[in-house]
C-alpha cells in the first residue's frame, strides 16, 4: 500500500513534508570521483571503476582487437533513508556502453562509510533507458524512467515508466518491489 502511495506521490512531485530530512554527509562531487564496482564482461564478474569527473574510459584488449569501454554517472540523484536507521543512502544512475550497441543503465544504492561513499546495492534498469527522476520515499527507491515498449526499435525506447525498487538487506542488494 505505501508503495502505490508513494509512486502517485513522485508522480504528481512529492509536496515537501514527503521527503526526507536525512543530510548525506557526501557532496555530489565524491560521487562523481567514486569507486563502482560494476559487471562489464558477459560473466558478470565485477570490475571496480573508479569515476574522474563522473566519467571512466577503460580499454581492453584480447589477441583480435582493442576496445574501449566507458562508464558515465547520470544527472540525477536522490538521498534519504533505505534502511529505517536514519541513516543517509544516496542513489544514483550509471551507464556503461560497451563499445558496441549496447548502453545498459545501473541503478546504485551508495552507503557512506568511512568518510567516503561505498555501493550498498545494484540494478539494471536495462538498455539505453533514460532515467528522468529518482526518488527516496518510505525506504523505497522510485525511479521514473523512459525504457522500451515491445514496439520500440532498439535504439528509440518511448515508453514511460515508475519502478519501485528496495534494498534487500541480507543480500545488500536492489529489488523491484512492484508497482
Amino acid at each position: 500500500m505505501l508503495v502505490a502511495v508513494a509512486v502517485g506521490m513522485l508522480a504528481a512531485s512529492p509536496p515537501a513534508w514527503a521527503k526526507e530530512e536525512i543530510p548525506w554527509p557526501q557532496t555530489l562531487e565524491r560521487l562523481r570521483n567514486g569507486h563502482y564496482p560494476l559487471p562489464l564482461f558477459i560473466d558478470d564478474a565485477e570490475t571496480a571503476i573508479r569515476l574522474q569527473e563522473g566519467r571512466a574510459s577503460i580499454t581492453f584488449s584480447d589477441t583480435h582487437a582493442e576496445w574501449t569501454e566507458t562508464v558515465t554517472l547520470g544527472d540525477v540523484a536522490a538521498f534519504g533513508d533505505l534502511y529505517g536507521d536514519r541513516d543517509a543512502e544516496a542513489v544514483v544512475t550509471v551507464r556503461h556502453d560497451s563499445g558496441g550497441t549496447g548502453a545498459f543503465v545501473y541503478l546504485l544504492a551508495m552507503r557512506y562509510r568511512n568518510g567516503a561513499p561505498v555501493q550498498a546495492g545494484r540494478v539494471l534498469l536495462g538498455d539505453r533507458v533514460q532515467v528522468e527522476r529518482l526518488a527516496i520515499l518510505f525506504g523505497h527507491v522510485f525511479v521514473e524512467m523512459i525504457t522500451h515498449d515491445p514496439s520500440d526499435p532498439m535504439c528509440c525506447p518511448t515508453a514511460r515508466k515508475l519502478g519501485a525498487f528496495e534494498m534487500r538487506r541480507e543480500k545488500g542488494e536492489l529489488v523491484l518491489a512492484g508497482l
